[in-house]
């Protein structure tokens, strides 16, 4: 099945959402990184350690569709999200 190029109905909403973030700290774009976690969790991730090891696995083709190309999960990452969400 191809895969369209154009923006989806999805990555425009994600694009809508406010970043709360410093301008400081950031690194990727809002919309790329929530992108990546939708598309983990539809593969099976449960938790952010599960969403990590996923995204990481995800192939660059996937990633730069979700805007997100480059982009590689560390462990700081994830123990930073981990913390934010109150240890979810």
């Amino acid at each position: 099945m191809p895969v369209s190029h154009a923006p989806s109905p999805l990555l425009e909403m994600l694009a809508g959402i406010t970043d709360p973030r410093d301008r400081r700290g950031i690194r990727h774009p809002l919309p790329a990184v929530l992108g990546v976690a939708v598309v983990a969790t539809l593969a099976g991730a449960a938790n952010y350690r599960e969403l990590g090891s996923v995204a990481a696995d995800l192939p660059q083709r996937l990633l730069h569709i979700l805007g997100a190309a480059g982009i590689r999960p560390a462990i700081g990452w994830r123990h930073r999200a981990r913390e934010r969400c109150g240890g979810c």
